[in-house]
């Protein structure tokens, strides 16, 4: 479910709802009222590139195994961040309107304190050369995204891969 008009969303029901929000654009009013009917629910902000994304600059950084990963990974990463920083402003801002003057609950319940991050990008068989993997640019690549608070990045490929796993499981 996609809308940006609250009257749609409003009656909507689920354990969860996917509200899918892009950063550019404003929530309208309302938005976030839709959320008081869910039982369970979280927030998990996903930013998604191509399959084609660079992981990795095309040159080492210091010859010849230490590799940074592309200015388009960082970008998304800081993209992803600033976009859960900026609901939970928005919805800490809201809420506040959602208690009665006494503090007692409205019935919003929060389930999530700090959203989920997930970054969609790149494959892995940018790492084979001659059709073998280059272990140092894994390991590159493989650190950076180990250190990143906050956000998951997982390529293209790992995600298919998932979800094989779980159609397979169901």
């Amino acid at each position: 479910m996609a809308s940006n008009k609250p009257e749609l969303i409003e009656g909507a029901r689920a354990d969860s709802l996917l509200y899918l929000i892009d950063e550019a654009k404003i929530v309208p009013d309302g938005t976030w009222a839709a959320r008081r009917s869910t039982a369970a629910a979280c927030l998990l902000f996903c930013e998604i590139k191509t399959h084609l994304t660079s992981l990795l600059a095309s040159a080492p950084y210091r010859v010849p195994d230490v590799y940074q990963v592309s200015k388009d990974v960082v970008g998304a990463v800081a993209q992803v961040q600033k976009t859960a920083y900026k609901a939970q402003q928005l919805i800490s801002s809201q809420l506040h309107r959602h208690f009665r003057d006494d503090g007692a609950p409205t019935g919003i319940e929060v389930s999530t304190v700090r959203p989920q991050q997930v970054l969609v990008i790149g494959s892995l068989s940018e790492f084979s050369d001659g059709g073998a993997a280059n272990p140092e640019k894994i390991t590159s690549f493989e650190q950076y995204r180990r250190s990143i608070q906050d956000v998951e990045v997982i390529t293209f490929d790992e995600l298919y891969e998932r979800a094989c796993f779980i159609v397979e499981d169901c």
